[in-house]
């Protein structure tokens, strides 16, 4: 094995166990979301007093989950996509075929990119300014951890598409 492909194979390695735990992450934000979202349902009808709050936690809950979760989603090949046509082009003609599944997956790593070096100004920024989100007074929350859930997300993703454009498929599957 070259040192090129041991490098590889780490960097696979790591991504995958990294991509798990941001999924394991994500998949225990949604069961928070379900008793949180319970308690209050419970809290308005018995007790007519609803926790504040919840709405703006849900939201910002769900845009968690996404960037928690979507690099293992790209790592599985669960994403999902309509690929009846690349996957018929990769059997007949498998040089074309992996030639254009890299390209969309250095493609998907550009857009990845893109969404790092727009919100990561943003993340400092929040971070700085001690941004907040909610309504004064009723619920606030800071923004930044949420910036940096989506820059982590995006750039995980990233990585994981260019292993998915570059890293040949067998390193990549004896590192799942």
């Amino acid at each position: 094995m070259t040192a090129y492909e041991k490098a590889a194979g780490w960097l696979s390695r790591t991504t995958n166990k990294v991509a798990i735990g941001a999924n394991v992450l994500g998949a225990l934000v949604v069961l928070f979301l379900v008793v949180a979202i319970n308690i209050d349902v419970f809290a308005r009808t018995v007790l007519i007093a609803p926790i504040r709050g919840v709405h703006e936690i849900v939201e910002m809950s769900l845009v968690a989950i996404v960037f928690l979760q979507l690099a293992d989603v790209v790592r599985t090949g669960r994403l999902t996509r309509s690929d009846a046509f690349l996957n018929k082009l990769v059997s007949s003609r498998p040089e074309i075929g992996m030639a254009i599944k890299r390209f969309f997956s250095l493609l998907s790593a550009v857009f990845m990119a893109l969404i790092v070096y727009t919100i990561f100004p943003a993340t400092i920024e929040a971070y700085h300014e001690n941004a907040y989100v909610g309504t004064e007074g009723v619920f606030t929350a800071p923004e930044w951890p949420l910036l940096a859930i989506m820059v982590f997300g995006s750039l995980l993703c990233m990585v994981r598409w260019l292993i998915s454009a570059f890293l040949p498929a067998s390193i990549d599957e004896k590192s799942a």
